[in-house]
């Protein structure tokens, strides 16, 4: 212990005594060891921590796998609901839930939108947490017709209620009817989507239309012993006798059942494994290039080893003593790494995307400060070690000479070189996989999304409880369009039960004079659009026309669809003047005349392909709660407060929400792949920035260490432009060996990115060229000067050099 103290202290001095060289280093650790504490403390909180759940191994989601249409996650009907929950043995407890739902609760300063979700009694249970206040749901609240209840969340709680202790039992408008709060959940409980309240499934209103309505998602919980591959083979088995069953609404539905950890996460865990790795190969470059210091630093040091050689001792002790120093100056970078990744946590979570998941749960935990030790020490002997080893089998005698030269030798500046090679290769690993997740992204955002986003103002709407009947909900919105588009600089305004980029709803549809066998039906998006909401979205009409004043409520109804729908059900044929219905409305549901084709719209997301669709007449279906878009010719933000006025001024009680610019929408559909390339791109910039570092100071290292010969050399007639091809050429060797080894490298690593590509291959040439053409150029100005400060030698100054 007496050795290890003094070991401590000697090193703290040698780190004192050298500022210039203990400052760069500390930084370079600080950057290297930050980063990955940072992105750590993300993959710590979204991949590895348990979710807050009881026993969350055992917690399953449940889907209905439409081989049909394609779609492995798709929605479940109410009355299947039942029947998997009543059929299945391999899982213990079954709860529904709805997706994203809005209500509207009154305050003090008018009413508000709340996000919500429609909940079986047993969705709490199988979730394992319990209410903070207050109890779940019961049996008889949760069936058509129950007891009206609701429960809260703890910040709506504190928020719209002012925490008001006697919140039990207070009662909340809910479809017309007052349900009274039963319960209040612990802070931050959350389950799929953020919301603030739950009500009871059952009295969910579109539950009613059987099965031709899907719109449920399932969580279960395994019985124990239980595993998800059995728990997929029984629910595939029920789902296949509900298909013989009912074959007009369950052909092609099997079952899908997913760990419910995987279905939170699967779709990041990849990109967050590439950040991982990426911050990673930063921070090997950071310990190449305090390697790469130490090494340098060993020439001035050679004297004083030889004489402690000299004095007794041995090369175990030389080397413990460097590794001390380099562990010393490890925890010091990761003290400062600490401060780093606080700072840099404040900066992912401005940058995070909307929906990434357990984002609220990052933080610089235990399990963080314990990595940071853990990669501290690690790196502390990883770049210690190989200048440890250098340093301690030194000539003795050579050193000890009083005219010898304390400039390092030809193996230390081999290991610089190696060092160099190793900076460049797996810098150019990371600039490569930034590269094309930055061309993907480009890619992503230049395709045609089917409206114009520019000049467009969206706002969400929810319609008093007052406006029943369709009439009345008709003669709103056509006052409310009117004055709209009355308001300076508005081209036009419409509305939409869902905007593009959004969710969507499909219906099964029946084509005029095509009968098929029970269960072939196809499948259709739909949506109900405004008279004039195709020209403020800025979809195109291909055919036929679209809606008009003439489409009233008393007339024929009207269908628009989109490109898609006509190749896919009317292909080489005219579809304007064909009549559709929805099989959920039963035969005598109405027809609706196809009048118009329109172009495809990418309604979910710029990366997936436009689903065939139909549009509905508002005027023939008016909705409760639409969406509008508002086209202006100046910049819409704008228009926001003079719309809103304009709206509470024809009803006070209209609740207006998510005001944004459909440009912000566009932008947040695209969130995470430009967080992911944002990340990545910053990693990569930092590894260039060290990687040049790197080249720089074995190249300034060698003109120092050849001063003599350059000297000798330019005494004998050597030109500058001679020293100058001389340094360059040496140095640009280990850059391009440096570039070779990371290409091949780039061509292993970059298949592991395809799952975050969009229109660009992972071994797209365009991005391996212009990465290894950049890094090339950055090495080359990294060489430049110190070749120029070569051809300044002053011969006869050289000769005399030590």
């Amino acid at each position: 212990m007496d050795d290890i103290r003094h070991d401590l202290r000697y090193g703290v001095r040698i780190l004192i005594k050298n500022p210039g060289f203990t400052l760069v280093a500390l930084l370079t650790l600080a950057l290297g060891i930050g980063a990955n504490s940072a992105i750590f403390s993300v993959v710590n909180s979204v991949l590895l921590r348990p979710l807050p759940y009881h026993q969350p191994d055992r917690l399953v989601m449940i889907w209905h796998n439409n081989t049909k249409e394609g779609k492995p996650d798709d929605f479940i009907a109410y009355p299947s609901f039942f029947d998997l929950r009543a059929q299945s043995q391999r899982l213990e407890a079954v709860a529904a839930l709805t997706p994203l739902w809005r209500f509207v609760l009154p305050g003090p300063d008018g009413h508000e939108q709340v996000d919500g979700h429609w909940v079986s009694a047993s969705f709490f249970q199988v979730l394992g947490v319990q209410p903070l206040k207050g109890r779940g749901f019961t049996a008889d609240e949760d069936r058509p017709g129950g007891v009206p209840a609701v429960i809260v969340s703890y910040r709506l709680w504190q928020n719209h209620f002012d925490g008001d202790p006697d919140i039990l039992g207070r009662a909340v408008p809910l479809d017309n009817s007052a349900a009274p709060i039963v319960g209040v959940m612990p802070p931050g409980f959350r389950f799929l989507d953020d919301v603030d309240l739950w009500a009871p499934l059952s009295q969910n209103p579109f539950l009613e239309r059987g099965r031709g309505v899907r719109l449920l998602r399932m969580v279960g919980r395994l019985a124990p012993g239980a595993t998800v591959a059995q728990a997929q083979a029984e629910l595939e088995g029920i789902a296949g006798r509900l298909e013989r069953a009912y074959p007009d609404t369950n052909t092609g539905l099997g079952a899908r059942v997913i760990a419910l950890d995987d279905q939170l996460v699967g779709g990041i865990r990849l990109a967050l494994l590439v950040l991982m790795a990426g911050v990673g190969c930063v921070l090997l470059i950071a310990c190449v290039n305090v390697a790469s210091l130490l090494v340098a630093r060993a020439a001035a040091r050679e004297k004083e080893i030889a004489l402690r050689s000299a004095l007794g001792a041995g090369r175990l002790r030389l080397v413990r003593q460097f590794l001390t120093e380099s562990v010393v100056l490890a925890l010091l970078g990761g003290a400062g790494g600490l401060l780093c990744a606080f700072w840099g946590l404040r900066l992912l979570r401005g940058l995070s995307p909307p929906g990434l998941p357990r984002v609220d749960e990052i933080s610089l935990d235990g399990a963080v400060l314990g990595f940071t030790l853990l990669v501290s020490l690690l790196t502390g002997l990883v770049f210690g070690l190989l200048p440890a080893l250098q340093l301690s089998r030194g000539s003795l005698q050579e050193s000890l000479k009083e005219g010898g030269r304390t400039t390092a030798t030809g193996g230390t500046s081999r290991i610089r070189n190696l060092l160099a090679v190793a900076e460049m290769a797996l810098a150019l690993a990371l600039l490569v996989s930034a590269g094309l997740l930055i061309r993907s992204f480009a890619r992503l955002i230049h395709v045609d999304p089917g409206f114009r986003s520019d000049h467009v103002l969206t706002m969400q709407l929810s319609v008093p409880s007052s406006y029943s009947q369709p009439g009345q909900r008709l003669a709103l919105y056509k006052e409310m369009f009117a004055r709209l588009e009355a308001l300076p600089g508005v081209a036009s305004a419409g509305g939409v039960t869902r905007l593009p980029l959004g969710a969507g709803v499909t219906t099964t549809l029946e084509i005029e004079g095509r009968p098929v066998s029970p269960g072939e039906q196809p499948e259709i998006e739909f949506r109900r659009a405004s008279t004039h909401y195709f020209a403020a979205m800025g979809i195109q009409l291909r055919t036929g026309r679209v809606f008009t004043e003439r489409d009233t409520a008393a007339a024929p109804p009207v269908a628009v669809i989109t490109e898609g729908a006509a190749r896919r059900f009317w292909p080489g044929e005219n579809p304007i003047g064909r009549r559709v219905r929805f099989l959920p409305g039963g035969s005598d549901g109405p027809w609706y005349t196809i009048v118009g084709v329109v172009g495809d719209v990418k309604h979910f997301g710029l990366d997936a392909e436009a689903r065939p669709e139909l549009y509905m007449h508002f005027d023939q279906g008016p909705p409760g709660g639409p969406l509008l878009a508002i086209r202006t010719s100046d910049d819409p933000t704008n228009l926001a407060a003079a719309a809103r006025r304009e709206l509470s001024r024809l009803e006070k009680e209209l609740v207006i929400s998510r005001v944004k610019t459909m440009t912000e929408l566009v932008s947040e559909s695209v969130a995470q792949r430009r967080f992911h390339a944002l990340l990545l791109a910053g990693f990569a910039a930092v590894a260039l920035a060290l990687a040049a570092v790197g080249i720089y100071g074995v190249m300034a290292h060698a003109v120092t260490q050849r001063t003599h010969e350059i000297g000798v050399r330019m005494a004998m007639g050597a030109q500058p432009g001679d020293v100058f091809r001389l340094v360059i050429g040496q140095g640009m060797l280990l850059a391009l060996l440096g570039v070779g080894i990371g290409l091949v490298s780039a061509m292993g690593v970059t298949r592991f990115l395809r799952g975050l590509l969009f229109g660009v291959e992972p071994m797209d040439l365009l991005t391996f060229g212009g990465a290894a053409l950049f890094l090339s150029a950055v090495a080359f100005v990294a060489c430049y000067v110190p070749a120029r400060r070569a051809t300044r030698v002053d011969p006869m100054a050289a000769l005399r050099y030590e």
